[in-house]
């Protein structure tokens, strides 16, 4: 009997074929991180796709800018980076098949399409100085709009930044499937910086979401959340006074550089200036709770102008400066500089009374008007958040007033110091 003819079977792709194909677009996704990396470095590589157009001098084109921010861009790109932080895990990344690598790569592509909007409306926002001499034909609405603009821009800035570290993060985590030289592309004229700090998914994620909030907030809940934002800052600037009361455990008693640490004097003044730190935080937490987390109306702020927008929302930030900067001249109180650093710590307690004599005006004439109708209802009605910032206010007076006296003693020679 013949022998029937055997049809051997189609034989599989080889698994060093396979892998070889796998670890090739794992080099490619690689290689997307570097170019995306690298296309959204700083603002002058910014070539967007979509035209740029002066959004900050048509009112219809800066609604539908900042609702697409809202609606579809920003959510679109948490969205795409959710999945990362599991997908680009190196154990998972090391051993995902082909539909995975070919779904990170869409990833990829999404993430530049919406990248390139958002870098799209950040430069058609002209940086421009605020305040400059205001001419006679000085349009109020103009300036109000310079200064959304403004403060728009800082806000995108801010998630584009992370997001360009979290593409340089994303990598140097898939660093170990590099493309080889044959197959690599040619070297960018702009190389990534070894050094550039890297920002896992989550924490870009995250920086997208506080956008996203400061986007939905009214301009009297967009000076709550940078108010907010900064009140921690107050206990960190109070914990640097505390070592001026109480030597670091590392540094002994006796030790002559930490000697300004022991001076009475200078002692005195740090516990004054921690009672000062107390009163500010308060006032700011007062007014987030009871004045900023209230709703008003659009045209609540028609009568005030961009500077004062401006002074409100940094408000904390500019007293924890003035306040870091009494620190560092506490720091230096001694030997033959203390008439000069008395006269430093005098003149930046004199800008911080200043500074809050403005914020009570513009809090009593152009926030709490507007809200009348609102704090009626409120457990803090008008009548009493005027008398709480008036007796606060004094308390604030008298305590600076104490610390004026009391750096007056810095001047004073001492029995067993030489005059002059």
């Amino acid at each position: 009997m013949s022998e029937s003819a055997v049809i051997p079977p189609s034989s599989p792709s080889k698994p060093n074929q396979v892998d070889g194909k796998l670890n090739l677009q794992r080099g490619l996704i690689h290689q997307g991180f570097r170019d995306l990396a690298i296309k959204y470095q700083t603002r002058g590589t910014w070539r967007p796709a979509q035209p740029i157009i002066c959004i900050d001098s048509d009112q219809d084109l800066w609604n539908a800018a900042l609702s697409r921010l809202q609606s579809v861009t920003l959510p679109s790109l948490r969205q795409l980076i959710d999945p990362l932080q599991t997908l680009l895990n190196p154990s998972q990344f090391r051993t995902a098949d082909g539909p995975t690598l070919e779904h990170i790569i869409e990833i990829q592509t999404g993430l530049d399409e919406k990248m390139d909007h958002l870098v799209s409306v950040a430069a058609s926002i002209r940086r421009q100085s605020l305040f400059p001499v205001l001419p006679p034909d000085y349009d109020r609405g103009k300036e109000l709009k310079a200064f959304s603009c403004q403060q728009l821009l800082s806000k995108l800035e801010s998630p584009i930044q992370d997001l360009r570290s979290m593409f340089y993060h994303c990598f140097r985590t898939t660093n170990e499937f590099r493309l080889p030289p044959a197959t690599d592309a040619p070297p960018t004229r702009m190389p990534i910086i070894r050094r550039r700090p890297s920002l896992s998914p989550e924490s870009a994620s995250e920086s997208i979401a506080l956008a996203l909030k400061w986007l939905a907030c009214s301009e009297l809940g967009k000076i709550r959340y940078n108010w907010e934002n900064e009140l921690s800052n107050f206990g960190s600037i109070r914990d640097l006074f505390l070592t001026l009361i109480i030597p670091t455990p590392q540094e002994p008693k006796n030790n002559q550089f930490g000697v300004h640490f022991l001076r009475e004097d200078v002692s005195r003044l740090a516990e004054l200036a921690i009672t000062v730190v107390r009163l500010t935080r308060l006032f700011h937490r007062k007014m987030v709770s009871c004045v900023f987390n209230l709703k008003t109306s659009p045209q609540a702020f028609s009568e005030i102008g961009p500077q004062q927008l401006q002074t409100l929302t940094n408000s904390p930030q500019v007293i924890t400066e003035t306040l870091g900067e009494i620190y560092e001249n506490l720091l230096l109180a001694e030997g033959n500089a203390l008439e000069r650093i008395s006269e430093s710590i005098l003149r930046s307690f004199s800008n911080m009374k200043h500074h809050f004599h403005s914020i009570i005006i513009f809090i009593t004439f152009y926030v709490l008007p507007p809200l009348n109708h609102s704090l009626s209802d409120h457990p803090a009605p008008h009548n009493h958040i005027l008398t709480w910032i008036a007796t606060w206010y004094q308390l604030f007076c008298n305590v600076t007033h104490r610390y004026s006296q009391a750096i007056y003693s810095l001047t004073t020679p001492r029995p067993d110091e030489p005059l002059g």
